[in-house]
């Protein structure tokens, strides 16, 4: 469990990374279409807090952990898309958007810092649980379900996947 606790906090560094020396205006421009370095952060806040209050939720009852932990097909097939670089573009439901309007990057940071940190914290106190036997629906769709476990790392290929995507932003802005 230490390791995803790890690629979690890694995350953080990640997106401190991308924003360390920039302006609040080069965090909150566009210069490519689609999300600012401020907006891809606040995405992943806003999908954050919800993966985690369904997995907060779930673990209630879970059985104690009874040996390595495994992801299944589909769920390992779906990180495998989810890490960058991008393989499959799909565009984020209405209710994971950014915000509208310009997000306070200083604010988004430090909560993007809070919430991984939380789900790096969940992930060391449920070492001990099956929480890969625990299923949860998925916050972006009622037909998608993922174990516990899973939860964790779509987390972390989420967080780096839009790190990835800010980066990309940041490059263009020193260009």
């Amino acid at each position: 469990m230490t390791d995803i606790a790890s690629q979690l906090r890694d995350t953080i560094r990640g997106a401190k990374a991308v924003c360390a020396g920039l302006s609040k205006e080069q965090l909150t421009a566009h210069p490519v279409p689609g999300w600012s370095i401020a907006e891809c952060i606040e995405h992943l806040n806003t999908g954050n807090r919800k993966m985690l209050a369904a997995i907060e939720a779930a673990v209630a009852g879970a059985p104690p952990s009874r040996g390595e932990r495994k992801l299944r097909l589909l769920e390992r097939i779906f990180l495998w898309a989810l890490e960058p670089p991008s393989r499959v573009k799909v565009k984020a439901p209405p209710s994971f958007q950014p915000p509208v309007g310009t997000p306070d990057p200083e604010r988004a940071l430090a909560d993007f810092g809070s919430l991984v940190e939380s789900a790096a914290a969940f992930a060391e106190r449920t070492s001990a649980l099956a929480i890969d036997q625990v299923k949860v629906s998925s916050p972006a769709s009622d037909k998608l379900q993922y174990s516990v476990w899973a939860c964790l790392h779509i987390i972390a290929a989420h967080n780096r996947r839009h790190i990835w995507q800010a980066g990309k932003v940041r490059s263009k802005l020193a260009s």
